[in-house]
């Protein structure tokens, strides 16, 4: 799902609902020169992400956040944000 978006290098991705952070693990080995946000409401899925990320050795490239997805721009500013991607991927506005 990822490879459909095009990720410049340099962008900021988001995945509000990242789950086990399978997509932004996608996006993050085809698009290396990009940052990675993943957030998620659910401890147990942030806990399993985190050690797919480790196990992946991409601890310097995906951030992950406990965050409802209604509020997880929160602190950042609108323009921060080039990609998100969950069940689809859209540029952020």
């Amino acid at each position: 799902m990822a490879s459909l978006a095009e990720i410049s290098a340099g962008a900021f991705v988001l995945d509000p609902m990242c789950g086990l952070g399978t997509i932004l693990l996608e996006a993050a080995k085809e698009w290396p020169e990009a940052c990675y946000w993943g957030a998620d409401i659910s401890d147990s899925q942030l806990e399993g992400a985190a050690v797919n990320i480790r196990t992946a050795g991409l601890m310097d490239k995906i951030e992950l956040l406990r965050a409802s997805v209604k509020g997880v721009s929160v602190g950042f500013p609108s323009e921060t944000f080039e990609v998100s991607c969950g069940s689809g991927i859209i540029p952020v506005v």
